[in-house]
């Protein structure tokens, strides 16, 4: 599954991405659901919106069904979200990373990022939560670093952000979801 993943992300000529300006916009900065410190050093990205009618599930029904067994209950999706950033040789030591933000407010609100793809950029959680007021300042609670297969799960309303990598193309799979109300 994550060869194929990786082939599909990176290699394939239907997968199609889109260009943005920024990782994690400040659409709702006033909320302080994404913020900006002196370790923030933002960069482009390339997204894929995952659409729920497309070819797409097909490429990532597999971690769907993982996903549903790991949590042990039906979930329904706010977002399923691919993001590609290409090396940023110009970022230098571990202390930059790009806008923290939180991707939803809902307490019952999981992410899980899934690695496509072996690379440096690590992803970042803090051990700050959302709760709509100003968090202060952001405390590190851990670094991963990408492997292709690895994933990790954790509440939403936490804040976290990803870094730019250095020496090759990093790209996940970002799912917002909750546990589904229909059965």
């Amino acid at each position: 599954l994550k060869k194929d993943l990786e082939k599909e992300f990176l290699e394939s000529k239907t997968w199609t991405w889109q260009y943005r300006t920024e990782t994690s916009s400040m659409y709702n900065s006033a909320d302080y659901g994404c913020l900006e410190d002196s370790n923030t050093k933002d960069s482009p990205q390339f997204i894929h919106i995952v659409d729920s009618n497309s070819r797409d599930m097909a490429v990532i029904s597999p971690l769907i069904y993982r996903l549903v067994e790991i949590v042990g209950f039906e979930v329904q999706f706010q977002r399923i979200k691919a993001n590609l950033l290409w090396p940023d040789p110009t970022v230098k030591g571990t202390n930059f990373y790009h806008r923290p933000h939180v991707d939803h407010g809902r307490d019952d609100a999981k992410t899980l990022i899934y690695y496509v793809n072996d690379s440096d950029g690590d992803t970042i959680i803090f051990k700050n939560r959302w709760d709509g007021t100003d968090p202060g300042d952001l405390i590190v609670d851990r670094r991963i670093k990408p492997k292709a297969g690895d994933a990790i799960l954790f509440d939403s309303n936490i804040y976290h952000t990803s870094s730019s990598p250095t020496e090759r193309i990093r790209s996940v799979i970002n799912f917002i979801f909750w546990p589904s109300t229909f059965h």
